[in-house]
């Protein structure tokens, strides 16, 4: 069971850039691998030293909302994710008949009782996939656990461009979610269908936090215990 985990630095340990604030531009900030989009506010990225009070993940990614936007316009969001090349997804086999299931699991915690979404996205074939999740309760780390089928249209190129991405959605304008939503279906995309059911208002209030660790994506039809690696 060996190497399931495809992405990188899902336990948040690898910060080369070191904690980031006054960002108020897309980019990659705090630790390695995620990378934030940015619609207006100002926000700091960070490895918190308080940690993850996580006892398996000592480690977190937190994005801070330190100056507040206004409600987001049509094509405007909030969101961070991770890419991945297409030489790293090629065992997903999408584009045939034996294109596999994923799981993706993470655990989140908020200030905001909010439903965000999961947004799965493919520039081969422009198709996309999402789920929503819901933080319960206030202040508290969640387990989150995302299965999604495998995509039978259009072969992932075999080369270091971009394959396949997942972004955490916080906040969104209307012109990313006044459709119909996915549910774990991959569909060629739609922009009003992107984040339908997404009620994330993220970055309009001060001090908005939103905390994320133990990212793990795999092939696989659940859950299985994350792949610590060095």
């Amino acid at each position: 069971l060996s190497n399931r985990r495809i992405n990188i630095n899902g336990a948040m340990m690898v910060q080369q850039r070191g904690n980031s604030t006054g960002n108020t531009t897309n980019g990659y900030y705090g630790p390695d691998r995620i990378k934030s989009t940015i619609y207006g506010g100002t926000f700091s990225h960070s490895r918190p030293s308080s940690g993850s009070s996580l006892p398996e993940f000592p480690s977190c990614f937190r994005i801070d909302c330190t100056s507040a936007a206004s409600a987001p316009s049509s094509g405007q969001e909030v969101k961070i994710g991770y890419e991945m090349e297409g030489q790293d997804v090629q065992h997903l086999n999408y584009g045939s008949s034996s294109a596999k299931k994923t799981t993706l699991s993470f655990y989140v915690r908020s200030n905001k009782t909010e439903t965000y979404t999961v947004w799965f996205y493919r520039p081969d074939g422009s198709r996309h996939n999402a789920v929503n999740f819901s933080i319960s309760s206030a202040d508290t780390w969640e387990k989150k656990t995302i299965t999604i089928v495998g995509d039978t249209s259009d072969a992932i190129a075999n080369d270091n461009t971009l394959g396949l991405k997942f972004d955490f959605i916080l906040s969104s304008g209307v012109g990313y979610k006044s459709g119909s939503a996915l549910n774990g279906s991959w569909a060629d995309l739609v922009d009003v269908n992107r984040y339908a059911g997404n009620t994330g208002t993220f970055g309009q209030s001060t001090n908005d936090v939103f905390d994320i660790t133990g990212i793990q994506f795999e092939v696989s039809d659940h859950a299985t215990d994350f792949e610590h690696r060095s």
